[in-house]
């Protein structure tokens, strides 16, 4: 029975379990055997750097994918946790050339974003009224309705171009 970790054969096991072990054997005083510990632990990280590159991808690519069949444009959260994955993929992995590839194609379409003009606004979210609405209103005056005396230019600014075509 072995009395420490440095009595085991540790050349296999998770990243997880690689670091785990160094800490337990630096803390013992196996001090190269815990750098050993450690690197094999971090040989784990080309393959952290893969999961983070297609986190960010699996994060990106559907909201792409619905903006190219006429949705929306993809959420500035969407692309804020996408780059985060792609930086994190480039720092775990400096020769990761796909990651730097997709962080330079995420800037072009920040870029895009920005520069396209703002969607249109719906008429009723925009305060417009249908041309039924502007009739329907045309016809209310405050002496026939009283109780609709409070509908008027001066106390709903948005309304004010409805009562200047009612009266022209």
């Amino acid at each position: 029975m072995a009395e420490t970790e440095a009595d085991f054969d540790h050349t296999e096991g998770s990243a997880e379990e690689h670091a785990s072990r160094s800490e337990s054997l630096l803390k013992e005083g196996h001090h190269e055997d815990a750098v050993l510990e450690a690197e094999m632990a971090l040989d784990g990280l080309p393959f952290m750097a893969r999961a983070a590159l297609t986190r960010g991808r699996g994060l990106l690519y559907p909201a792409l994918a619905k903006r190219d069949a006429g949705g929306p444009p993809p959420d500035q959260a969407v692309l804020h946790e996408a780059g985060r994955a792609f930086m994190l993929a480039q720092f775990l992995d400096s020769g990761c050339e796909e990651a730097e590839d997709e962080m330079e194609k995420l800037q072009k379409l920040k870029e895009e974003l920005e520069a396209a003009p703002a969607p249109e606004a719906d008429a009723a979210e925009a305060g417009e009224l249908s041309p039924v609405s502007r009739l329907y209103l045309a016809h209310i005056s405050p002496t026939s309705h009283p109780h609709l005396a409070h509908i008027s230019p001066t106390s709903r600014p948005h309304l004010a171009h409805i009562s200047q075509a009612s009266s022209t």
